[in-house]
C-alpha cells in the first residue's frame, strides 16, 4: 500500500514536472513575439503581437486611445515605432505598421482546430486599480465557449465571433495574444464581463485572418501544425492560398462574361433610345398635321367611317344594315384612301347614285348626297389637327 501510494505520489509530481516544463517552454517560445504598445505620452498603455517582421496587432479601444504614431517595447528592452494603420472597430482589431523589423512572431494555428476545452494561454501587460503594470504576464486557462454576438464593452459595441476562456486577463491585457499548447496564436485578448466566473473574451483568429487577407497582409501558419481543412491544405506559409491561380482564372472568366452582358445592356441602351428619338421625331412631326375624318349620315344618325372599307346593304355582314328592299345585300362600300373617300357600286340592283348621278365609282366630296333604292345618306368630312 505504501508502495503504491510512492507510485502514484511519483507520477503526479512527474506529471505536474513535465506540464511547468511545458507551459515555460510555450511562454520563451512566444514572448519575443509578444510587445507593449503607448505612445509618446505614455498615459494609455496595451498589448499586442507581431505576425510578421513588420506588422504588430492589437485591438481597436487600445489603438483608438493612441496616437497615430505608436511605440513598441519588447521583453529585452527593444523598442520599436510604427503607425496604426488599419483600425476595425466592429471587430475591435487594430494594425501597426512598425519602422524597425521584429526577428520574432507568431505563427498562427487553423481556426478550424480551435476546440471547446482546448488548454490556452495569455501573454500581456496587466495592471492593477493604481496603475502598477505587470509586464509581461502568462496566464493558464481552457476554452469554455466559441459564439459570434454582439458585446457592449462601454467604448464599443463589437460583433464579432469570439472564444471564451479562463486564463485571467486584466486591464492592459487588451490585445495581447491567446495562443494554444503549441504556442500558435488563435485569438486576441479583449474584454472580460465576469472574473468571478472566468469570463474572460478574445477574438477569434478567424476574425483576424479575413482582415489580414483583406488587406494582403502576410502571415505564417505553423508548419507542425496539420489540418483536415481543404481551404488550409491549399494555403502557402505567407498565408495565401495556393488556388489564387484557379481563382483569379474563374474571376478572369466572370470578368469577361460581365463585360459581354455590359456590353448588351449598352446595346439594348442605345437601341431603346434610338426608338424613343425616332418615336418624339416622328410625334413632333405630326404634331401639327391635320387628320381627315369621314362621316355618313342616315336617319338622324351620324356613322363614322373608322374602317378603311366601310360597307352598306341589306345583309347583317355589313357596317351599315339599311332594312329598305330597294336596296340590295350589299349595295355600296366607301373606301378610304389616305385623304380621299372613295364610294363604290357593288353591282347592286337599282344602282347607287351621288347628287342624283348614278355611278359606279366616284370620289366623294363633303356634303355629298349618296342615294340608294329608297334611302338616302349625307357624307361629311371634318378636318381634325393631331
Amino acid at each position: 500500500m505504501k508502495r503504491s501510494l510512492i507510485i502514484i505520489l511519483f507520477i503526479i509530481l512527474t506529471a505536474g514536472i513535465t506540464f511547468s516544463q511545458d507551459a515555460s517552454k510555450i511562454f520563451e517560445k512566444s514572448v519575443p513575439a509578444v510587445g507593449l504598445i503607448s505612445d509618446a505620452s505614455e498615459n494609455s498603455f496595451g498589448s499586442g503581437f507581431f505576425v510578421n517582421p513588420e506588422i504588430f496587432i492589437t485591438n481597436w479601444h487600445v489603438a483608438n486611445a493612441l496616437s497615430k504614431n505608436v511605440k513598441i517595447k519588447m521583453r529585452d528592452g527593444t523598442v520599436h515605432t510604427g503607425k496604426v494603420i488599419l483600425a476595425d472597430r466592429e471587430k475591435d482589431l487594430a494594425i501597426v505598421n512598425t519602422r524597425e523589423k521584429n526577428e520574432h512572431f507568431l505563427k498562427l494555428s487553423y481556426p478550424e482546430k480551435i476546440k471547446t476545452g482546448e488548454k490556452v494561454y495569455a501573454i500581456g501587460n496587466p495592471s492593477t486599480a493604481d496603475f502598477k503594470v505587470f509586464e509581461f504576464n502568462f496566464t493558464e486557462g481552457i476554452i469554455n465557449n466559441i459564439a459570434v454576438d454582439e458585446f457592449d464593452i462601454s467604448v464599443t459595441i463589437i460583433n464579432a465571433k469570439v472564444i471564451l476562456h479562463s486564463a485571467t486577463i486584466n486591464p492592459g491585457n487588451s490585445g495581447g495574444p491567446l495562443i494554444d499548447s503549441y504556442g500558435n496564436l488563435i485569438g486576441v485578448n479583449s474584454f472580460y464581463y465576469d472574473k468571478s466566473n472566468n469570463m474572460y473574451f478574445a477574438i477569434h483568429l478567424s476574425e483576424l485572418i479575413k482582415i489580414l487577407n483583406e488587406e494582403k497582409i502576410t502571415y505564417t501558419f505553423s508548419a507542425g501544425d496539420t489540418s483536415d481543412s481543404s481551404f488550409f491544405k491549399n494555403t502557402d506559409s505567407t498565408g495565401f492560398n495556393k488556388n489564387d491561380e484557379v481563382i483569379n482564372k474563374k474571376v478572369d472568366k466572370e470578368t469577361g462574361l460581365k463585360t459581354y452582358v455590359i456590353f448588351g445592356i449598352l446595346l439594348l441602351g442605345i437601341v431603346i433610345i434610338g426608338i424613343v428619338i425616332t418615336v418624339l421625331i416622328s410625334v413632333a412631326a405630326n404634331k401639327n398635321k391635320v387628320v381627315l375624318k369621314g362621316f355618313l349620315i342616315f336617319n338622324e344618325k351620324t356613322y363614322e367611317l373608322e374602317k378603311v372599307v366601310f360597307r352598306v346593304g341589306r345583309e347583317k355582314n355589313n357596317d351599315l344594315i339599311v332594312e329598305d328592299m330597294e336596296i340590295s345585300r350589299n349595295h355600296f362600300e366607301i373606301i378610304r384612301d389616305n385623304y380621299v373617300f372613295n364610294i363604290k357600286d357593288l353591282n347592286s340592283k337599282n344602282g347607287t347614285f351621288v347628287n342624283n348621278i348614278k355611278i359606279q365609282s366616284a370620289i366623294l366630296k363633303n356634303n355629298d348626297s349618296i342615294k340608294a333604292g329608297n334611302s338616302t345618306f349625307l357624307f361629311k368630312i371634318t378636318n381634325v389637327k393631331n
